[in-house]
């Protein structure tokens, strides 16, 4: 075998032996960086707790700046709201039973059963805080991948922010809508269903992309989207959004789609706190 034959082998064989190694250390890493991942949500959540209860305690000390009858008033404010928040809930609570006896009744298949668990955003990337932030609870109060994450304002209605992407024991990393890898099925008027960040289109401008629509869609700006509840984790009805402006149609694999522009019902600049629903075990008989 010649010399220029010979190298030529030698630098095959290096070639491919360093693509190997990299193939080694990219899913080493991957694998590395979950699992410190997991381990960091519970090793770093008193420190990251004790942040959160920081600017608390400065907010509550501020409280006492003000003068007795401004106190006065605002306690009566919220004594005055804790009372309608308790008959709304009583009422809230009256329907639902005369809703399960009716379906019982009517023999009717029972409808998903929801639970609520309110938590604390206590770490976001400031650079990217419209794709993902860790909230302080966890798989300790019964939340796990997949679950929804709203903003629940005071009227009662329910604005989605994303679902849990990771948990740990104490800590859920939650990934927003606004994440092009998140996609999630929402409808419109005539129960047209659509897809958040479907094409290649990344988010700008705070809105996204909602896409493989029928092509007879007939979207209206300002029309609102709202989940279908294709999701398992995801119930139905909960607004995702609002539709900007329509564009052309675009193709997206083999059949051509229409897509438009959506903007999130949520501001993330504001958002402290977010409430995750958990579907309930017993629900899936």
């Amino acid at each position: 075998m010649s010399m220029p034959q010979k190298s030529a082998d030698k630098i095959l064989i290096g070639a491919g032996c360093i693509l190997i190694l990299i193939i080694f250390i990219t899913a080493g890493f991957r694998m590395v960086s979950y699992v410190f991942s997991r381990a960091a949500g519970n090793f770093f959540y008193p420190y990251l707790k004790l942040a959160g209860g920081t600017t608390g305690e400065i907010r509550d000390k501020s409280l006492l700046s003000l003068d007795r009858m401004s106190l006065v008033r605002q306690v009566e404010k919220l004594t005055e709201r804790n009372r309608e928040l308790a008959l709304r809930s009583t009422a809230a609570a009256g329907i639902l039973d005369e809703n399960r006896i009716l379906r019982r009744q009517l023999k009717l298949k029972e409808l998903p059963r929801w639970r609520f668990c309110t938590g604390e955003i206590i770490l976001r990337d400031p650079l990217h805080f419209r794709d993902g932030f860790t909230i302080d609870r966890g798989s300790r109060d019964g939340i796990s991948s997949g679950d929804a994450v709203v903003e629940s304002m005071t009227d009662g209605r329910l604005f989605l922010i994303g679902v849990v992407s990771d948990c740990s024991a104490r800590t859920a990393r939650v990934t927003t809508i606004m994440d092009p890898a998140l996609r999630i099925s929402g409808k419109i008027t005539g129960n047209i269903v659509g897809f958040t960040n479907s094409g290649d289109a990344k988010p700008h401008s705070g809105v996204i992309r909602f896409g493989m629509l029928p092509l007879n869609s007939n979207c209206t700006p300002g029309e609102a989207v709202m989940t279908t509840g294709y999701e398992r984790g995801i119930p139905e009805g909960i607004k995702i959004g609002e539709l900007v402006i329509s564009d052309s149609e675009q193709s997206f694999g083999n059949a051509p789609d229409f897509s438009c522009t959506l903007r999130p019902a949520v501001r993330f600049e504001d958002l402290r706190f977010v409430t995750v629903i958990s579907r309930q075990d017993d629900s899936a008989k």
